[in-house]
């Protein structure tokens, strides 16, 4: 899938890795949100991100925010996004006597 605005991202051609870091290289990923930090098309790459649904969200760095960054971003624009907890159980049948 290409978006017009990704011709003029920062990353493009840049180490994958930077934004895609292997398993155990998160340290990588610095350079890629210093990228993003000074990219033209910080927001519309955000954006995108944003625009799946979370279980469905992209893996690696996007508008400089990590998967992580993300979710929270969501929790905070739309407190309707949180991860449901367990449900409340009621036992029936007890009496208060």
């Amino acid at each position: 899938m290409k978006h017009e605005w990704m011709k003029h991202a920062n990353c493009k051609g840049t180490n994958p890795d930077w934004f895609h870091p292997p398993e155990g290289k998160g340290f990588l990923a610095r350079h890629g949100k210093e990228l993003c930090h000074n990219c033209d098309v910080q927001q519309q790459c955000l954006n995108f991100a944003l625009s799946f649904p979370i279980n469905q969200d992209q893996f690696g760095i996007y508008g400089g925010y990590t998967p992580r960054q993300r979710r929270l971003l969501r929790r905070k624009q739309n407190p309707a996004n949180k991860t449901p907890g367990p449900k409340k159980q009621t036992i029936s049948g007890l009496d208060d006597t």
